[in-house]
């Protein structure tokens, strides 16, 4: 009886150390992934930005030899 009862705490104490890594794993990605989506965000709207300065001293120029 005593060989069931540490075999039964032992798989209990596993399947909570296994669900606390998990926990652990998806928090840091989902960390992760919002400061990807975040950088990305930052990228594209400094992106955006350059092109439309392109564009302003494009049309600048253009304008100066009309």
């Amino acid at each position: 009886l005593t060989d069931l009862t540490l075999s039964f705490a032992s798989a209990v104490l596993e399947t909570a150390f296994l669900q606390n890594l998990q926990m652990d794993i998806c928090e840091h990605f989902e960390a992760y992934a919002e400061k990807e989506i975040s950088s990305q965000k930052t990228i594209k709207k400094v992106s955006e930005k350059l092109f439309c300065d392109v564009c302003i001293h494009l049309t600048e120029v253009i304008n100066s030899f009309l």
